[in-house]
């Protein structure tokens, strides 16, 4: 059993759901060191996502998943790992109720540059963290995030 941290589109329950009907929502929680940002992958052109950035002091607050061997394997598929697209990387999480959780979350490798996501791919974002209830300041650094990046 592995403990996935979704901070971006997965954020959303219902989206997790489509890719992943069995993995299992939990609790919220943060991981301190990061900031979410939008970036291209190495595949270059329109082609990126949600990314992290190291940032020593900042927190960023997620949705802790349980997810078996073969939902993780899935996963890996679904988001490009085989393709360099993302990569899995370890964190720890605060959950909301004072636990300290090993999970894994992605990022992407070599970003290229930026990436202008849709409306549709952020949709989830800003819906998984009102329905998680992630911290208002959090959903507002967020929300800004998203204004400024967005493909008009």
């Amino acid at each position: 059993m592995a403990h996935y941290f979704a901070y971006c589109t997965l954020l959303d329950r219902d989206e997790m759901g489509r890719f992943c009907p069995t993995a299992k929502a939990g609790e919220t929680g943060s991981v301190t060191g990061w900031r979410v940002t939008f970036a291209a992958h190495n595949l270059g052109g329109s082609n990126g996502g949600c990314h992290l950035v190291e940032a020593e002091d900042h927190t960023i607050y997620g949705l802790l998943y349980e997810l078996d061997d073969e939902t993780l394997t899935k996963l890996d598929s679904i988001s490009g790992v085989g393709q360099g697209m993302y990569q899995q990387i370890p964190v720890q999480v605060t959950t909301e109720s004072g636990q300290t959780i090993d999970a894994i979350t992605y990022l992407i490798p070599e970003p290229r540059g930026d990436f202008q996501p849709s409306a549709a791919y952020v949709r989830p974002i800003l819906k998984g963290a009102a329905d998680c209830n992630l911290p208002e300041p959090y959903q507002a650094e967020l929300t800004d995030l998203v204004n400024r990046s967005v493909a008009r």
